[in-house]
């Protein structure tokens, strides 16, 4: 009896790069362990050894395959090229990403497994969470995706049914408010949305243009220390902003008060 087969589909890059290390290092230590457990044959593309054209072989692998792992970290074209066919034909997928990195909203509700290769514990919580959807969709030949489900969409729109059409408006509502809230998370994941670089360039900028006491020096120089650590390790909280503006704040009167032709 022949094994049934999982592709897997990522960005690959050239031999010796940091995206080959990678892509490597989750087939190898996160794909392979938790799905050979369930008798898969796994391939990649650059793996393939059948002669003959490679785009073709990917694609016939993309459509035949029992099972398709598709990571989309670094958003690569051909990644979401190959993953919207398996969308169409709705057979069982996975997708996965490096943690942090932003799902695009056209399948931000599809469930996608972060992974931190450089974080052990998040590389157990990855292979358990693959372990997990294969458990769930090993017996499902059809599921769900965003293509099918704006098919059925479609019908619903033309369907003289009121429940139906109440449905769709209901559904774009919901989407309208759900692309709202994406966009500001995505937002407020760069620090520099927070705390605008430009607000802080222009007020080091004034300040460097005048003369002030040594203390006040040493003051600017701390707070520029710390906005520059906090934007480095981009993650600032709403308390940490809080305290940032008091600081600031302390810092414009006391400079209005040492130089009062100073203009801000």
């Amino acid at each position: 009896m022949s094994k049934r087969k999982c592709f897997v589909i990522c960005p690959i890059g050239f031999v010796n790069t940091e995206t080959r290390k990678r892509a490597d290092e989750v087939f190898e230590f996160i794909i392979k362990p938790s799905i050979e457990k369930f008798g898969y044959l796994i391939n990649r593309s650059d793996l393939l050894s059948e002669p003959g054209l490679i785009n073709k072989q990917i694609i016939e692998n993309v459509l035949d395959s029992e099972l398709v792992i598709a990571d989309i970290t670094d958003h690569n074209p051909n990644v979401f090229y190959e993953l919207a066919i398996r969308h169409f034909i709705r057979k069982p997928y996975i997708q996965i990403i490096e943690e942090g990195q932003n799902i695009p909203f056209d399948i931000f509700n599809v469930r996608t497994i972060p992974i931190n290769t450089k974080d052990l514990t998040s590389v157990e919580e990855a292979k358990k969470e693959i372990l997990l959807q294969v458990e769930n969709i090993k017996d499902k030949t059809v599921i769900d995706s965003p293509i099918s489900s704006t098919i059925i969409y479609k019908d619903y729109e033309k369907s003289n049914n009121i429940e139906k059409k109440k449905f769709i408006e209901l559904l774009e509502t919901f989407t309208h408010l759900a692309k709202d809230v994406y966009n500001i998370k995505n937002l407020l994941k760069e620090p520099e949305n927070v705390l605008p670089i430009a607000y802080l360039e222009e007020s080091i900028s004034r300040v460097q243009k005048k003369y002030y006491s040594p203390e006040i020096l040493i003051e600017i120089g701390q707070l520029v220390e710390k906005l520059e650590s906090c934007l480095k390790a981009r993650k600032i909280d709403k308390d940490q902003i809080e305290l940032i503006n008091i600081e600031i704040m302390s810092l414009i009167n006391k400079i209005k008060r040492n130089s009062m032709d100073y203009e801000y």
